[in-house]
């Protein structure tokens, strides 16, 4: 959510992400990405979305993201 004006973005992992990790791994009865722990992840926008400028705080759970 920016921080000015409020407004949330939807975002998600880029192909090359896909690319660099090792593949779906069911656990749970769900299936998660894995990734080295030095590989870089980009964070893409998803979908068109009107943008304004703004500060957009981004936390990204490595260990626990689940799309």
């Amino acid at each position: 959510t920016g921080k000015n004006s409020g407004t949330i973005l939807t975002v998600g992992f880029s192909n090359n992400n896909m690319s660099r990790g090792h593949g779906a791994q069911m656990w749970n009865g769900r299936s998660w990405f894995t990734f080295d722990t030095n590989a870089p992840l980009d964070i893409v926008t998803i979908g068109a979305q009107n943008i304004p400028p703004d500060t957009y705080p981004i936390t990204v759970d490595v260990v626990g993201y689940q799309p």
